[in-house]
């Protein structure tokens, strides 16, 4: 082979070598925009994505505040119907003081000691019930009791000594007064 035709297989080859480098690069160019496109692709699903999360939250805050309006006044209405209720309350008491409570009423012991009659009296007086069974009537509060046992047999009145027995309604007792709880006083 001659000096120009050496000359020409190597700008031949060299022409072909560049082609296959440009080749080469347009290849390696057109991968890097793939790969850049696919990095975009993610990047906008990733803020697609996080928008409609966004979305979903702004909805669900709405809904939120709207139901935290609505307990806001179930609360407010609450609170005010409880001042009004307690102002109602002011003077009501469960039990006065020296009464005990039980069961729903309010009872008093006496500490003095009066007739069946007296006692009855007494407690009609404080404007409360008289706790008391009715007298002359048939009572079964134990084997043998009311045995009417006395001098002129006229035990007509309970009384509770530890037990049930029947007295005198004229024999002094300490006496217990009974009325309905939670009433004004």
């Amino acid at each position: 082979m001659s000096g120009e035709d050496q000359a020409k297989g190597n700008a031949q080859s060299s022409k072909e070598a560049n082609c296959c480098q440009v080749i080469v690069d347009e290849m390696g160019l057109l991968k890097l925009k793939l790969t850049i496109l696919a990095v975009l692709s993610v990047i906008l699903g990733s803020f697609l994505v996080a928008f409609q999360v966004l979305s979903f939250m702004k909805v669900e805050n709405a809904d939120i505040s709207q139901k935290l309006g609505m307990l806001q006044e179930e609360y407010d209405n609450a609170t005010a119907m409880t001042r009004t209720l307690g102002a109602d309350l002011t003077g009501v008491k469960k039990c006065a003081d020296d009464w005990e409570y039980f069961d729903g009423s309010c009872y008093h012991f006496s500490t003095d000691k009066k007739t069946w009659t007296e006692s009855r009296d007494a407690c009609v007086t404080m404007e409360d019930t008289w706790s008391s069974l009715p007298v002359n009537k048939k009572w079964f509060w134990k084997r043998g009791e009311p045995n009417n046992f006395g001098a002129v047999g006229e035990e007509h009145c309970v009384v509770t000594t530890g037990e049930w027995n029947d007295v005198s309604c004229g024999y002094p007792m300490n006496r217990i007064c009974e009325t309905i709880c939670c009433r004004a006083w």
